[in-house]
């Protein structure tokens, strides 16, 4: 028994020392916003702007926190390109590439800075909650913080700057000499103009790996995914422990477009025979709740990826993946420490955000909704971030089966914002999806219960007091 009570005791103690150090070596650091002014002739900007599908460089001199800088600049991004075109302010992601290494604020030594395009305050907050979350854990990751850009001293907006994963990113965390050792490979979406070479390997789990970066050696790639297709013993290619530590972090930030439930948004780095995942394009953290996703493989939900499931069918790492949850839950997700630090953060950006002019939703329904209100998604990120602090809870625990959106938190953003701005922000098929459950959550909770009741027996009055006048003018007739 002593044993045992020293045992709980040793745990308790770590936990606190852990969310403790935790408390200091995240959270309490200030966020900083660098103001990125990109000075661009401006007929070279109309064209970026007309034929930004092609994601020319063009040469810019940028002023960051009144320092000049030589750099190029391009626009990129796939669906998030797609969706920016059709904003009223054709909101477009770009990348900044710099001639050398540079600090941009908190993001040290980068050669290019990814700026992505958040629609939404809470996609941007989501999102950078989600890096945090991958960095806190170990897992390599890209440096990240928000932004505010103007073009030619023009106010443009509040984005986030995210580091490129590159050579870079790679010799940063890895060493000098790392990509001597290994190759960086990026799932990646293939299209009609790709050529398809030696750079290329098609996969069942990962979609297509394009080699970006190494020695060019890839025998430790194909050995890798020949086990995992063959049903080989393919953990002895893997940092088995980030791996695990990789999908604690995806599961844990509640995304929807991510490695655990797709094959794509993924960058694989192999070095002297061990390989590890680093996270791509997290804007959809937080997401989860109207998508029936499961953080477990499970029959009846099985939205999870392949690979992903025969990882879980060994006991020893799904019992580390679930403690690697547990101590996100309790030193991330925990409510007290969240909403501190998401108060913290939105008064590092309120400034900021206040100038922003090409964000879609209204700033004031956002800013009354974004840390009140019962809107999972798109709405009140605290919410969102103390829902899945309990659902993941229930599932590992085994009290349910895949997120789900409580029937007490049914309120959509189609009740808060205009049409038009939903469909600017993703298109008719978004806007068509949270119609629809905003209606169903409506009709079928006990307010809408009793409305259906209401009208039905309202209805069945009508019929009887009709059919008693149809029979009554019978009567007169005969």
């Amino acid at each position: 028994m002593k044993k045992y009570a020293k045992r709980f005791f040793a745990l308790l103690l770590s936990l606190i020392l852990a969310t403790v150090t935790f408390r200091t070596s995240v959270f309490s650091k200030n966020v900083s916003v660098p103001c990125i002014d990109i000075l661009i002739k401006p007929e070279a900007f109309q064209k970026m702007l007309l034929e930004s599908n092609k994601g020319t460089e063009y040469p810019v001199s940028l002023t960051v926190d009144n320092i000049s800088l030589p750099a190029s600049v391009r626009t990129r991004g796939n669906s998030s390109y797609r969706e920016g075109l059709i904003t009223p302010a054709k909101r477009l992601p770009y990348e900044i590439i710099f001639e050398k290494n540079m600090n941009i604020g908190e993001i040290k030594n980068v050669s290019s800075l990814k700026l992505n395009n958040s629609f939404s305050l809470y996609r941007l907050i989501a999102e950078y909650t989600a890096l945090k979350i991958y960095e806190h854990m170990g897992v390599p990751v890209s440096e990240t913080e928000p932004v505010f850009i103007s073009f030619n001293s023009v106010d443009y907006g509040l984005y986030l700057g995210i580091e490129d994963v590159d050579k870079t990113f790679i010799q940063k965390r890895f060493g000098a000499d790392a990509l001597q050792y290994g190759n960086l490979y990026k799932s990646v979406d293939i299209t009609e103009s790709t050529v398809i070479d030696e750079n290329y390997f098609s996969t069942s789990f990962f979609g297509t790996l394009q080699f970006k970066c190494g020695n060019r050696d890839h025998k430790t790639l194909k050995a890798f995914l020949t086990a995992v297709e063959t049903g080989g013993d393919f953990i002895q290619y893997l940092d088995i422990d980030k791996v695990i530590r990789f999908f604690a972090c995806t599961a844990a930030s509640g995304g929807t477009d991510t490695l655990l439930s797709t094959v794509h948004n993924v960058f694989l780095y192999e070095n002297k025979g061990k390989i590890s995942f680093i996270p791509w394009d997290l804007s959809l953290a937080f997401d989860c709740f109207d998508d029936n996703q499961s953080i477990l493989p499970d029959d009846q939900f099985s939205t999870t990826n392949d690979f992903f499931d025969i990882l879980m069918e060994t006991d020893e790492y799904k019992e580390k993946y679930c403690a690697y949850i547990e101590e996100i839950r309790e030193t991330f997700l925990n409510p007290d420490i969240s909403t501190a630090f998401i108060n913290d953060f939105l008064k590092s950006v309120g400034p900021f955000y206040s100038k922003d002019h090409s964000m879609i939703f209204d700033k004031k329904v956002t800013t009354d909704n974004i840390t009140s209100g019962n809107s999972l998604v798109d709405g009140n990120i605290l919410l969102a971030i103390s829902e899945t602090y309990r659902q993941l809870g229930e599932q590992i625990t085994g009290e349910a089966d895949h997120f789900y959106t409580p029937k007490n938190l049914y309120e959509s953003v189609y009740s808060l914002y205009h049409e038009e701005d939903l469909f600017a922000y993703n298109g008719a098929d978004f806007l068509n999806k949270i119609k629809n459950n905003y209606w169903k959550a409506h009709l079928f909770s006990s307010d809408g219960t009793m409305i259906i009741v209401c009208s039905f027996a309202v209805l069945l009055v009508f019929m009887f007091l009709s059919h008693g006048k149809s029979k009554g003018r019978r009567r007169k007739r005969r």
